[in-house]
């Protein structure tokens, strides 16, 4: 995303249609905390309908704030979190994107030093590679210590699960966008149920090497 400005920020999107916007004017509820965080009935549509809403999210539930901005009748929905995988594929029902709460304390400050603040240009459906980072455990996932016994660390064993691509059903609908319930034959999919049989195929490759190790010892 582009502002008028000049700045350029990259954030997450899960958003399935390939589109490009521009010229959109940007919303920030500033002195209202309930606007700034998109809470519930708190976004007046004839305040924020056809623009892009800039939710601060304060690591709450994001899930339930697109839902507000749809409500509202904005175009596009912006949230501030640092929580990963803060709105699941199938929850993308408008444009929508993910800024950690360092680009969006930029994006802030333009949007309430200018009288007028718009985005330049924002696409979606674009995935850039950069560099991999140190591996960390989900939202969803289980963590430790364990509350019985502090002394055995949890989790311990750990497998990639989130954005795991994987089949899905072709019949039924993954997400609706608008009018469209759209369908897929693949899709991202986060959760324990992803990252299960990675660990399980691991345990067969380590019987077929030791035959005689027992499921503990695996």
């Amino acid at each position: 995303m582009t502002l008028e400005n000049g700045l350029t920020v990259e954030g997450t999107s899960y958003f399935p249609e390939s589109v490009s916007l521009s010229n959109l004017t940007l919303y920030y509820g500033k002195g209202n905390m309930s606007k700034v965080i998109c809470n519930d009935t708190a976004l007046d549509r004839n305040e924020v309908v056809g623009k892009v809403v800039l939710c601060d999210s304060n690591n709450l539930n994001v899930s339930q704030k697109i839902i507000e901005v749809e409500r509202a009748g904005a175009y596009v929905a912006i949230f501030f979190t640092d929580i990963s995988l803060s709105l699941f594929p199938q929850e993308y029902s408008i444009p929508s994107l993910i800024l950690t709460n360092a680009s969006g304390t930029l994006v802030k400050e333009y949007v309430t030093r200018v009288k007028k603040p718009k985005v330049k240009s924002m696409k979606f459906v674009f995935t850039k590679f950069g560099k991999k980072r140190a591996p960390q455990v989900a939202i969803f996932s289980s963590k430790g210590p364990n509350p019985i016994t502090p002394g055995i660390l949890k989790p311990d064993i750990v497998a990639p699960g989130v954005d795991i691509l994987a089949a899905f059903i072709p019949n039924k609908p993954l997400i609706k966008v608008g009018n469209h319930d759209l369908t897929t034959n693949y899709a991202l999919l986060s959760g324990t149920s992803m990252s299960t049989p990675i660990v399980a195929g691991v345990g067969a490759l380590l019987k077929a090497v030791h035959p005689k190790w027992s499921p503990a010892a695996i």
